[in-house]
């Protein structure tokens, strides 16, 4: 059960995007973030050979939840960024740790949650086959957001 739940904490390792402050104007970062969920819903629809209308409900899924996942991962980099902060400080308390640590823990746990509505809610429209297709399509999509991310932060960031 823990090596589960450490397999589910790696796939829902937030995408460094959404840590970063928006460096467009919103507008044109809900459009753009909308069109890679356009792609990435199409990519899949493909693979996972959805008709028009699972493609159409698994659009409107990525849209409807990447708000809330958007948001836990803003909220994760924060805490994560607080706790390296804390650890770099020779001041920090030990009350201050478990309170930041806490604060992770419980991000992580709202992250599992969403995972198990997602599956969810994911089961009446596609296999067994295909939600694990698509999590794992979503892990590789975080990961390439993370690498672009990383590069467009150059080296020592």
């Amino acid at each position: 059960m823990r090596a589960m739940l450490m397999i589910l904490a790696i796939l829902l390792l937030p995408v460094t995007l959404a840590a970063q402050p928006p460096r467009q104007p919103p507008r044109d970062r809900m459009l753009l973030e909308r069109q890679i969920m356009q792609r990435f819903a199409n990519q899949v629809g493909d693979s996972l050979r959805l008709s028009n209308e699972g493609r159409a409900q698994l659009e409107r899924w990525l849209v409807q939840t990447n708000a809330g996942r958007r948001e836990l991962a803003r909220e994760t980099a924060q805490v994560r960024r607080e706790l390296a902060d804390a650890v770099r400080n020779p001041q920090t308390t030990d009350a201050e740790f478990e309170r930041l640590l806490d604060r992770l823990a419980d991000v992580r746990r709202r992250q599992l949650e969403q995972l198990q509505r997602d599956d969810q809610e994911l089961r009446s429209t596609l296999t067994p086959r295909q939600r694990a297709q698509l999590f794992l399509g979503l892990a590789r999509l975080q990961e390439r957001m993370r690498e672009i991310m990383a590069q467009r932060a150059g080296p020592g960031r």
